[in-house]
């Protein structure tokens, strides 16, 4: 049973925090239908998100091998077999399919695109420089678009910008841990590898942070009608850039999720940005 956890990478889980966007600005967090619906889809993405990742590990089986780190995942690492792996694909994707009667077409079609977004890239658009990058924030994107409709609710289109650049970071965040973990193995892990380089890598990212941190500002600005939304600023600063120090800092053997949930700054930050903005967006006309 622990492989079969293992395999749906736990620690990737946080990912789908994204989906709560449209119920924390929409001021919809104290409705309890669209709190249920809400926790219903986090659950039906998770699911979905396991199984791009047991189809992923599946693919790229021979490949995780050179990896530091991914050659302990249990099918690159040999503890499940790749039959036993499509076997729980199948389980996955039943219970996957029974989730999905809970929601409308419309979310479902999203999720589909969702997947078939994951898919391309595990087949096809991570060996393109940049654009393997975009299709990962893509993912992040969707994640937002599918809260939305599900709860039917409107989203920021500020808040959809800013998105997909704080996604691009952790994109971006995750070539570069790649580049310094694998050094000259890099090109036996991933071809594209070779075409990044770590500066060119903290370009876009200092780019990304800039584009971030301006767009979510923006957000505060035009879309809420108290002042003390800008509070919230600070917060969101303050995580970039402690995420940022992070990354430049790090010896490549950690991937930016790791690098989020293991920091106790950070995730003190994004609490505190949590409740700051829940008590505002509660109190404050």
């Amino acid at each position: 049973m622990k492989n079969y956890i293992a395999l749906m990478r736990p620690k990737q889980w946080i990912k789908n925090v994204f989906v709560l966007a449209s119920l924390l600005f929409s001021k919809n967090f104290l409705i309890g239908h669209k709190i249920w619906t809400i926790v219903l889809l986090t659950g039906y993405f998770i699911i979905i998100s396991s199984i791009i990742y047991v189809f992923n590990d599946m693919v790229d089986v021979d490949k995780d091998r050179y990896h530091p780190k991914k050659k302990y995942r249990p099918l690159a690492c040999g503890a499940l077999t790749k039959k036993q792996a499509i076997i729980f694909l199948v389980v996955l994707g039943i219970i996957a399919m029974m989730v999905s009667l809970f929601f409308e077409p419309l979310v479902n079609g999203i999720i589909l695109i969702y997947m078939i977004n994951n898919i391309g890239y595990s087949l096809i658009f991570k060996h393109y420089v940049i654009i393997d990058a975009i299709i990962i924030a893509m993912g992040f994107l969707l994640r937002v678009v599918v809260g939305a409709l599900a709860i039917h609710e409107h989203v920021s289109s500020w808040i959809l910008i800013c998105t997909f650049f704080m996604a691009m970071l952790m994109a971006l965040g995750k070539r570069r841990s790649e580049i310094i973990c694998l050094e000259e193995k890099a090109n036996a892990h991933r071809k594209n590898l070779q075409l990044y380089s770590i500066q060119v890598l903290d370009y876009m990212l200092l780019i990304c942070v800039a584009c971030t941190i301006m767009t979510y500002s923006l957000y505060s600005i035009l879309e809420q009608q108290s002042q003390l939304f800008l509070i919230t600023i600070l917060f969101v600063f303050y995580g970039v850039i402690r995420y940022i120090f992070l990354l430049f800092n790090s010896d490549g053997s950690k991937m930016p999720e790791e690098l989020i949930i293991e920091d106790q700054p950070l995730v003190m930050a994004i609490a505190c940005y949590g409740l700051v903005t829940i008590g505002i967006l509660a109190f404050i006309p």
